[in-house]
């Protein structure tokens, strides 16, 4: 599709600067706007594309889009090569795919309560009553609940609501049901899409998610001040605001660089010992990496505890298994022996080879640190006084021996590093396979 006949078009705009410009009546409506944005590439006419790109063209992107009852807002970059795709969905469309999907949603402790303890007596549900002992445990017998969302309207105020609209959905649950939509099949009412497939096709130049300007200032007030130290992160609103992956991973490292308090007073300790004793094989090394291995003992059951404690809190159990298929996954699609429902496949016979060749070639890799650690061990005893090697590293009668045997390790863990970032990749894509029970 070219420039010319894209400009011609009603739903593609200028990005203007508006002063004063009114709310959309949509976000009145809702308390939310635009939520994801594909961007696509404006082709010339003369440019040759894949046959992907014609089937999965822009204009058919927005249909399956469109189909689907997201709604889309369209605009030219300031060079017009690139076109951006803001892309939202009404409150009822996003709970009738959590309806569909079995979206884990939180329940509000205090209308769940009230809930509980009405009972539904038309149902034969007796009234439950559970009294909170603080003696027993801080948890209030309702609080952190989490169940699949379902539409029937007896339920919605149950849910824990969010933003000044108060819907049952933050900022990071309409991005999910928004790719869910995406990627699920027309049968089910999505666009049947795979973002990193389109991406990775280059039918589309990226897609990604967008801030909520309210939600981001306030997250942001609360973490980002000098005051703040590493265990008084406002977890739970990162974990709100940019999800439950994202918000674990700033838990762990609260968590662990806390933790890195006690070793690093007693690494102060020792330095002062290193300093008094003029030597870095002062007497009580062997006590501190004594003391370092206690630690790294201690602190990873720790962190097994916090992280059991922030799966009950967040409702994070069974959170594997609801995770799909990635897109560079190269299986055949077959019937599954289960329910006859379509399922990829990767032979078992070509698994076993792909991974019998990742591990010879990792073991290669290992050899290969395993030498270069060899390598710099042997220059430092031949570069000790009176060894062959003595005199290309004594300088002004100082032996270097040490420090340059330490940079050349320095060098050599960069350098494999770099080699081993990039091979990763190429193993784990090479690797991802699916087999069936």
């Amino acid at each position: 599709m070219s420039k010319d006949s894209l400009m011609g078009k009603s739903d593609i705009q200028d990005i203007k600067l508006q002063v004063n410009e009114p709310k959309d009546p949509f976000e009145v409506k809702h308390g939310y706007n635009y939520d994801y944005v594909f961007v696509f590439k404006v082709h010339d006419e003369t440019e040759e594309l894949t046959q992907i790109q014609k089937d999965l063209s822009m204009r058919t992107v927005l249909q399956r889009l469109a189909n689907a009852g997201l709604e889309t807002k369209m605009y030219y970059s300031t060079s017009r090569d690139l076109v951006f795709c803001k892309i939202r969905a009404s409150l009822e469309r996003l709970c009738k795919e959590a309806d569909r999907i079995d979206l884990k949603l939180e329940f509000d402790a205090d209308e769940l309560k009230r809930v509980a303890e009405a009972g539904y007596p038309d149902r034969g549900i007796a009234p439950i009553r559970i009294k909170d002992d603080p003696t027993l445990t801080h948890r209030k017998a309702f609080d952190n609940i989490f169940a699949k969302y379902d539409m029937e309207p007896r339920l919605q105020p149950v849910y824990k609501k969010y933003g000044h609209k108060k819907i049952p959905f933050r900022g990071v649950d309409r991005i999910k049901l928004i790719l869910s939509i995406v990627g699920s099949s027309t049968t089910d009412g999505g666009c049947h899409l795979n973002v990193t497939t389109l991406t990775i096709k280059k039918c589309l130049v990226t897609a990604y998610a967008l801030h909520d300007e309210e939600e981001q200032a306030s997250l942001t007030k609360k973490w980002i001040n000098w005051a703040s130290l590493p265990w008084q992160q406002p977890y739970t609103e990162i974990k709100d605001y940019y999800g439950e992956k994202v918000g674990l991973y700033f838990v762990w490292l609260g968590h662990y660089t806390t933790w890195l308090i006690g070793p690093s007073v007693v690494g102060i300790a020792m330095l002062v010992n290193i300093v008094m004793e003029h030597t870095p094989d002062a007497r009580l090394i062997s006590v501190f990496g004594l003391f370092m291995a206690l630690w790294g003992t201690v602190y990873l059951e720790s962190w097994k505890r916090r992280n059991s404690v922030i799966k009950l809190e967040w409702g994070m159990d069974g959170f594997e298994e609801e995770e799909g298929d990635r897109a560079e996954f190269d299986g055949v699609e077959v019937e599954s022996p289960v329910d006859g429902r379509p399922m990829r496949y990767f032979s078992a016979k070509k698994k076993t080879s792909r991974v019998c060749a990742s591990l010879v070639f990792i073991f290669v890799l290992i050899l290969m640190v395993l030498a270069a650690v060899a390598a710099i061990f042997v220059f430092r005893y031949f570069a000790r006084p009176g060894k062959a090697l003595e005199s290309f590293v004594t300088i002004s009668g100082v032996n270097l021996s040490v420090p340059i045997g330490a940079t050349l390790n320095a060098v050599q863990i960069q350098v494999m590093n770099g080699i081993y970032g990039t091979i990763a990749v190429r193993l784990n894509n090479f690797g991802i396979v699916l087999l069936l029970p």
